[in-house]
Formats: C-alpha cells, structure tokens, sequence
C-alpha cells in the first residue's frame, strides 16, 4: 500500500504531466499542500546552468527581496513530507513494555506481536530485554502520556493545545530561478548539502539532480532511468552517504542511487521492485532503511541484500491498516518511523523489534520526523500539530496556528531544528531552538511553494520553491 506521501507525489507527476508542464494548474494534497504551480510569482534573480550535454552556462545572479508578506490560506492538508538526518550516536534510552512506567506516568505494557493480536505476553517474553534479538520481529504498543511541558526548561506554547508562543521574522531572501530546458520547469523539490559544500536538488518535472553554487551557478545531471524527460523515476529524499556521495531513492523505478559530487550517478536496483517510497536513511550499521509501500521497513546493505521487517497491524479504531511515512535515526542509534495508518510513532531497533508508542490525539496521522538538538524526535501531524518525542516515549503535542501545516525537517550543526510549514503553495519556515523556542521566518515570494529545506555549510537556510521553480536561501 502507497503511503500518503507517496501517493500525492504520483498526483503532483500526474498533474504536471497532465498540464503538459506549462506552468500553470493547481491541486492539493499531502506534503503541506503543495499545489500544481508554474512559474508565476516574482523572480527575484537568475540562476546560471550548465547542461551535461555541453550546453553553455551562465553565473546567475541572486536577487533580495524585502519583508516578507507571508500569507496562508485556510484548510487541512495531510501531513508533511518525509525528513530524515543521520548521525546516530549514544546509547538506547529505550526502555521497552513495561520497563519506564516511572518516568512516563504508566503505560500500557501490552504486548501485541505477528501471530498474537491478544496483547498478552508470556513469562518467558515478558522478561526478555526490548531490543534483544528476536526471531522476527516484535511489536510493544504502548499508550505514550502527554507531556505539558514542549521544554524541560519550561513551555513554550499558552497551553498543551494553545498556539505557540511564536515570534515572526523577516529575512532578506535570495532567489535563483531555474532555466527551462525547452518548455519543460524543473519542479524543484528535495534539496541536501553536497560533501563538495554545494547544494543539490532533485527536478521532479525533467528526471535529474542538479547541483548549485553559493552563487548561483547550476548544473543539471540526468538520471539513467528515464532519461532527461519526464517520464520521472521518482528521485525523492538526498541523503548523504557514507562514501561522500548523495544518495536518493527512485520511488517509480524501483531502485537506489547515489550521485558523486562530479555527477555521475549510479543505480541500484531494489530486489522487491516498487517497495520504495520518497524517504531513505543510512543506519548506524551502513545500511540502508527506508519504509515500505507494503506496510514493512526495508533494510538494504549496499551490496544490495535486502531485508523487510512487516509492520503488524495493531487494533485501532481509526485505522484500519498500517502505513509507514517517514524514517530518521534516534540519538539512540535505534530507526524510528511514523506510522501514518497506525496513529503512532514506532521504534525499531536494528535486529527488528518494533515498539510503537500511540499518539495522545487518536485520529491524526503523523508525517515528517527529525531528530532535534534536544536529542528528542519531533514530527509533524495533521490539523497543523507539532509533536516531540523522547527516545523513552514521552509524547509532547502543540497545536500550531491554521495554515501552519508541518511539513519537512532539517536539522542544523548548531543543534537548531528547522521546519517548513503551511498549505497549498504558501508557506513559511519556523526554527524550533534547542529549548524548544519556535520562531518563524516569512518566505516574501508569495505562493512559492516551499517544499523542502536544506542547512548550508555557512549555515544558510536553502529551501526549493516548488510553485516558482527557484531555489532560494536566507541568512538566518
């Protein structure tokens, strides 16, 4: 089963194809909303490029613009899109069924495993360690308790389902428009922070990844499947490799690939052809992990072993299956993921045992996932909700202002969490401090569609404007 962001991703493809990629329509749908979108909107600069066919380039030109004028508009959209950062250090703080009922207030230490939907478990089970290894894996649900407090310095919202306390900037933004190939837009939307200190973003509308200077310069590189056209393999999430290349998953093709910095890509095929979805990350064990659109996580080292782990369904009278949306790292080095069908977040260590932790708001379905400087996870949830949660399971949730969906996270060096929220095509981006303070920064281009974001190594915030066909950046 596709997950939601998948799915709006397949309706984004069709919507241009369907346009004939002129710049115009509109829609909505999952990751805040975006919405068809061309190129209209101002251009406030001009971006060079260079084609892998030898066509000649240009050094583009940034240009500022003002303060922002912002801009929302009224609606629910499904949640944000998929956001995963590496890094995995420290020790598991898990704490499995049963073993931190101190420090959450007491949960539910049910059991409810593959074969067994009782919840019961035996003697035997019940004293085995959370995360030891198993035969298969295991899934602990746990009713995780609302937190008061979005800080353990103090609160940083009126109330546990109040509007956030949530100061608003302007920044002078610099925007780079890019070049049409034909008449075909690029489409911006995944961007990442190359080993080579340039920007990368994928072009969903002409199938390939290009990479852009501090200054503007663009160079654009097909990808082998498919082509230079739009007949798209489904680039999604940049994620940076070990080896020093960017790697992304090809959701329509059904493969992985990695991109050096002189852009010569390379692709690995998916021995369970269209499991894959928009999101990826590397684990602390070199591998890579990423959810399923079967209802499973897929485990895959780069020689090209694949391993899946289901995700059993739990009893829940909201849903009625389970959807695995976005995959991050914890600071315990264990895979947590979102589970959008579920209603929860889930942990998964590295032999496959599953805990998963039941969000307080039943109903909602959880989107992005981040690890943040406060060494929690924070995620997006639908009808503009924020949550955090701590490697033990302790669940925080801040109603955000209407037009404030969540959308993508990026994680900072300086430990600053940022995040891109709103609908449709306009948006905004907030900064969440390392104490949980939430600030946000107004986009000035309106309706630019911001669909993700990106921190430079100078510590500039690099974000793709999915409606404009720019990319732009601002100093925070």
């Amino acid at each position: 089963m596709m997950t939601r962001l998948s799915r709006w991703f397949g309706v984004v493809l069709a919507v241009v194809l369907a346009l004939g990629c002129n710049g115009s329509g509109s829609g909505k749908g999952g990751t805040g909303g975006m919405a068809g979108g061309g190129a209209g909107g101002a251009f406030h600069g001009t971006g060079g490029q260079t084609m892998t066919d030898g066509s000649t380039s240009a050094v583009g030109t940034g240009g500022a613009s003002g303060a922002a004028t912002g801009g929302t508009s009224a609606g629910v959209s499904g949640t944000g899109g998929m956001a995963s950062t590496g890094g995995a250090t420290g020790t598991d703080a898990g704490g499995g069924a049963g073993s931190d009922s101190s420090a959450d207030g007491g949960r539910d230490g049910g059991t409810v495993s593959p074969t067994d939907a009782t919840g019961d478990k035996s003697a035997a089970e019940a004293a085995t360690p959370p995360d030891s290894v198993e035969v298969g894996p295991r899934v602990d649900v746990l009713d995780a308790p609302r937190s008061q407090d979005l800080s353990d310095g103090g609160s940083a919202s009126d109330s546990l389902d109040g509007s956030p306390i949530m100061a608003t900037e302007t920044r002078t933004i610099v925007e780079f428009s890019i070049p049409l190939v034909g008449i075909y837009l690029s489409l911006p939307m995944f961007i990442a922070t190359g080993a080579d200190g340039n920007m990368w973003f994928t072009n969903s509308n002409r199938n390939s990844v290009s990479r852009i200077t501090p200054d503007g310069m663009i160079t654009e590189f097909a990808i082998p499947t498919g082509g230079y056209s739009t007949k798209s393999s489904g680039p999604g999430d940049l994620v940076p490799g070990p080896d020093g290349n960017l790697w992304f998953p090809e959701s329509a093709a059904g493969k992985i690939a990695s991109i050096t910095p002189q852009g010569v890509i390379t692709e690995l095929a998916i021995p369970a052809p269209g499991s894959i979805g928009y999101n990826m990350v590397f684990g602390p064990d070199g591998a890579i992990w990423f959810p399923e659109s079967k209802d499973s996580i897929g485990r895959m080292t780069l020689d090209g072993t694949l391993t899946e782990y289901a995700v059993p369904l739990v009893p829940n009278p909201n849903w009625t299956t389970e959807q695995p949306e976005a995959i991050a790292i914890g600071p315990d080095g264990n895979v947590w993921f979102t589970d959008a069908g579920g209603g929860d977040i889930a942990r998964m260590s590295l032999a496959g045992t599953i805990t998963q932790f039941r969000l307080p708001t039943r109903g909602l379905g959880p989107g992005s996932i981040a690890i943040g400087g406060d060494g929690n996870l924070w995620f997006g949830e639908e009808a503009y909700r924020l949550g955090r949660i701590t490697p033990s399971g302790l669940i925080t949730e801040l109603q955000l202002p209407i037009g404030d969906q969540p959308g993508r996270f990026a994680t900072a060096p300086d430990g600053n969490l940022w995040l891109k929220v709103g609908v449709g095509n306009a948006g905004d981006i907030v900064r969440i401090s390392r104490d949980g303070v939430l600030t946000k920064f107004l986009i000035s281009t309106d309706n630019a569609g911001p669909m993700d974001l990106a921190v430079g190594p100078d510590g500039k915030i690099w974000f793709t404007q999915w409606a404009t066909d720019q990319i732009g950046y601002f100093e925070p």
